[in-house]
């Protein structure tokens, strides 16, 4: 059973985060398109500031203001 869910587009991919009420909170990655997720995995831990740093590198290469 989900309890939370939530889609965010970023360019032409769409992440798609369904927490669930057994903590087996999964992603699914949609590139525009497509019906089927192109990438699914499970949410760990420390997935939100591996996100950080990845954002950040994205800021410092693409010249964030």
């Amino acid at each position: 059973m989900q309890a939370v869910k939530a889609k965010i587009e970023i360019g032409h991919i769409t992440f798609e985060l369904s927490g669930h009420v057994d903590d087996t909170n999964t992603f699914a990655l949609f590139a525009d398109g497509f019906v089927k997720p192109v990438f699914t995995g499970l949410i760990y831990p420390a997935m939100a500031a591996d996100l950080r740093q990845l954002a950040d590198q994205v800021d410092m290469i693409g010249g964030a203001k």
